[in-house]
């Protein structure tokens, strides 16, 4: 299929983007408006354009490609995007509508509440509380509060720099996230992930197949309930805490194109979403998907730090450039990587590591761990997570190298 699609965006979501229209032999042609974003080495073709202020050049790049994928989150440069799509005739692949209502956290809840899906409680008499931003993604500027003392300050400091947020309760528990395809509504679920976070709630690792089914199946059902509530045509994600009393709670949505979870989705069921949904808005049907797992998959970012091997979140790799796609990296299937650049002030991979179950999965990925760090002539390795959050990773036993 000779496709090109043009990424608009070069950060996470961009990232994502051009891997997966690498591995379905589309050619991608990167937008943005900065030179240094991450996405930048992997992509087919750059230009460095602002999609807002340069229009006209926007419009005449455009006119090349067969459908764009924004990999962004500013309101206006999607408002643009979109017009340009429907005056050259071209598939804008996002529902704006659905994302526009999934954005802003403290109107996705009262959506939530409309169609009644559950969620922790809003400000709790109990601590510890979460605080988070009404908008953004990627757990930017997510606190753990211990105590309404702690809180107070905290409010006060946040009202002073004019951020708008929620205060829910902390939810113990997996956390699973779960891709939809939909077409006015008509829902098309792919495969449930779980998603686990460094000690500043940065997704650091995702693992798939999840093999608790109570917790899989509500997730389904909750998914399939949002595309529904929303009427979706594109795609959306859905993440929920599955708790140990056996409820399963929704934490947020982003209709659109997530970064990690589709390369996990796409090494363990061979299901490529950007090409699924590049499908859905050309020939207008959803085409079969079978979520059929062939691999199980560990996937998870790693950086060097102060002579250090840190396990890390994502954010790390909004800084990274010069990345490369390497095969049979220390031994795990795939990575991203620039560890062999010199000139990085980020030295980071992220390590795709697959097997015929999660624990030969975790054999490969606790190997190549200990490889970087007698190559690299390391301390050691450290890993964090949020307190009380449950790591399904520490669960699976593995014959010690």
């Amino acid at each position: 299929m000779d496709v090109r699609l043009a990424i608009v965006g070069g950060k996470l979501q961009g990232l994502e983007a051009v891997y997966l229209a690498k591995k379905a032999g589309f050619k991608s042609i990167l937008i943005d408006k900065r030179q240094d974003v991450p996405a930048v080495s992997l992509a087919a073709e750059f230009h460095n354009i602002d999609v807002v202020k340069e229009q006209d050049k926007t419009k005449k790049l455009l006119k090349d490609v067969d459908g764009v994928v924004p990999a962004l989150e500013n309101y206006n440069a999607l408002h643009v995007l979109k017009k340009l799509c429907k005056d050259l005739g071209k598939y804008y692949l996002q529902d704006n509508k659905a994302f526009l209502i999934t954005s802003k956290k403290d109107h996705f809840l009262k959506f939530c509440d409309a169609i009644k899906l559950p969620y922790p409680k809003l400000f709790p008499d109990n601590f510890p509380v979460i605080v988070k931003p009404v908008k953004g993604s990627g757990s930017k500027d997510v606190y753990l509060v211990k105590s309404k003392e702690e809180l107070d300050k905290l409010m006060q400091a946040l009202n002073g720099h004019k951020k708008k947020v929620l205060v829910q309760e902390c939810a113990h528990g997996f956390f699973l996230s779960l891709e939809l395809l939909g077409l006015n509504g008509l829902p098309l679920p792919l495969q449930v992930t779980c998603l686990e976070f460094d000690a500043h709630y940065s997704c650091k690792r995702v693992l798939a197949p999840f093999p608790i089914e109570w917790a899989t199946t509500e997730t389904l059902r909750l998914g399939e309930r949002l595309v529904c509530g929303l009427q979706l045509t594109g795609l959306t994600d859905i993440q929920v805490v599955a708790e140990d009393n056996g409820s399963v709670k929704v934490i947020e949505a982003n209709a659109r194109l997530p970064s990690q979870t589709p390369t996990v989705v796409y090494h363990s069921t061979g299901v490529n979403i950007l090409q699924k949904l590049f499908e859905l808005f050309r020939e207008g049907i959803p085409s079969k998907v079978v979520i059929n797992p062939r691999n199980a998959v560990i996937y998870q970012h790693v950086a060097i730090v102060d002579k250090t091997l840190h396990i890390v979140g994502e954010r790390v790799l909004s800084s990274a450039t010069n990345l490369e796609l390497k095969r049979k990296f220390f031994g795990v299937d795939e990575a991203i990587t620039n560890f062999d650049s010199a000139k990085n002030k980020t030295i980071v991979s992220t390590l795709i590591s697959c097997g015929k179950n999660l624990t030969e999965a975790k054999e490969k990925m606790e190997r190549a761990l200990e490889l970087i760090v007698s190559e690299y002539d390391l301390k050691g390795a450290i890993d964090t997570s949020p307190p009380n959050v449950r790591c399904y990773y520490d669960q699976i036993n593995v014959k010690r190298c």
